[in-house]
């Protein structure tokens, strides 16, 4: 279902072109190997740095992390203001150019006139609910992604050295582990003692361990913490 899915996204973006994403086009006889032609996404090179590599390089510069994550806010809203989900939100397909946010690969992305097709994929297990599995499809799904990235650029923030800590180079801190048994997370602890938090470690813990139809909106949790 590639073409189908590829055909209504472009179509998507063609009318709404919202500024965190770059346009992506199909090209059905993209490649060929032998005699077989294979479909091929085209999109524009997106300069700028992964999240992951843009904190590793700005540690303990509270003012160059908070803007970034205070627009990941932003994202968030205009996401939800179209009724649409990345579906795969981790470290690689969020890239900083000129401090603002943009994303890439959209083989996951939901988009209204997608609904009642079956999920493509289930995102990056660092980023994603334990609950989650393909049945979870449609405009609330990157709400636990977007937490967790959030959570991650306030702590990198006010506590630096957690970084050389709990980076693993596919992470914003947080690992699977953390969402399974959010009591015996090492990162966890540490984060209740962070000042600057507020009550982001104690709610995030109550969302790891409802469902993930519990889980808020990113304006909600930061309202409520």
């Amino acid at each position: 279902q590639l073409e189908r899915r590829y055909t209504i996204i472009g179509k998507f973006f063609a009318q709404h072109s919202p500024e965190f994403l770059t346009r992506a086009e199909l090209l059905v006889r993209g490649v060929r190997v032998g005699a077989d032609w294979h479909p091929v996404i085209k999109m524009p090179w997106v300069q700028g740095r992964t999240l992951n590599s843009f904190i590793g390089s700005r540690l303990g510069t509270l003012g160059q992390l908070i803007p970034v994550r205070d627009d990941l806010l932003k994202l968030a809203g205009a996401m939800r203001s179209l009724n649409m989900a990345h579906g795969d939100l981790q470290h690689g397909n969020v890239i900083v150019l000129n401090g603002r946010l943009k994303l890439v690969d959209y083989d996951g992305i939901y988009v209204p006139d997608l609904k009642g097709l079956p999920s493509s994929e289930i995102g990056f297990k660092h980023y994603q609910h334990p609950d989650r599995g393909r049945s979870h499809w449609g405009p609330a799904m990157d709400n636990f992604s977007l937490i967790v990235l959030y959570i991650g650029l306030s702590a990198v923030a006010n506590g630096p050295t957690l970084w050389s800590k709990f980076d693993n180079g596919v992470n914003v801190l947080f690992n699977a582990s953390d969402f399974a048994d959010p009591l015996k997370s090492p990162l966890l602890k540490e984060l209740r003692k962070l000042p600057g938090l507020g009550s982001m470690p104690e709610q995030f813990q109550e969302i790891c361990k409802a469902g993930l139809d519990k889980v808020p909106t990113l304006n909600d949790f930061v309202s409520q913490t």
